[in-house]
């Protein structure tokens, strides 16, 4: 199975104040400059592959011999 995820925020907020382990940083109303990055996902690649062992070492053809002579 595989996904490909796509999310931009659509916002009236933009990111001010804070400082990293001193205090937080908020989103207050304004308008995000011309050259500011876009905020969100870019896009995000989601794969999920199951591999089991139930089917890998299958016996074809062989017969039990039994030991009647």
């Amino acid at each position: 199975m595989y996904n490909l995820y796509k999310s931009r925020q659509n916002s009236l907020l933009i990111a001010s104040g804070g400082k990293y382990l001193e205090s937080p940083r908020i989103g207050v109303r304004g308008e995000q400059p011309k050259e500011a990055i876009p905020e969100g996902v870019d896009y995000n690649h989601n794969a999920y592959l199951k591999l089991t062992s139930r089917d890998i070492f299958q016996v074809h053809g062989l017969r039990s011999i039994s030991s009647s002579s």
